[in-house]
């Protein structure tokens, strides 16, 4: 097999394959619409995606989904992971940053801003977020993480 990146078609399940052959591992067909965004979780045990059709939240050791956030209403403009933690951040065009537990797929708290919001940067511990809105200004946000049990 020549090594290189490869796909399926569409709608195709690719089998799980080593990494070193360059070869796809797995395609997830669970969206409805587009994926606009998605990341790798830092033990590489998980990954989310995004789309008009709402965050997944996917199992990568057994190409399954874990869960899934719809966001009909609150549409989500990006998503940020917060260190090396179960905890992530979405951006809403309702103009909220709202902080997630990916192992409960539990939302814990929401900073509501006067105007839609992207996240740029998330720093470490202390975590503070530096987040713009539509109107030009720059929120620096201060995040407290709840105590692990």
């Amino acid at each position: 097999m020549a090594h290189g990146l490869s796909a399926g078609g569409a709608g195709q399940r690719a089998p799980a394959q080593d990494l070193d052959s360059g070869a796809q591992l797995h395609k997830f067909a669970q969206h409805t619409s587009a994926v606009t965004g998605a990341f790798l979780f830092g033990d590489g045990k998980r990954a989310l995606s995004w789309g008009k059709d709402g965050l997944k939240l996917w199992d990568l050791k057994k190409f399954a989904l874990q869960g899934e956030l719809p966001q009909s209403i609150r549409k989500t403009r990006g998503v940020a992971l917060i260190g090396d933690g179960p905890h992530f951040l979405t951006a809403t065009s309702e103009r909220e940053l709202q902080l997630w537990n990916a192992d409960t797929m539990m939302l814990l708290d929401v900073y509501v801003a006067d105007a839609e919001l992207s996240i740029f940067k998330i720093e470490s511990a202390p975590f503070r977020i530096l987040a713009g809105d539509a109107f030009g200004r720059i929120h620096v946000i201060r995040l407290d993480l709840p105590e692990a049990r």
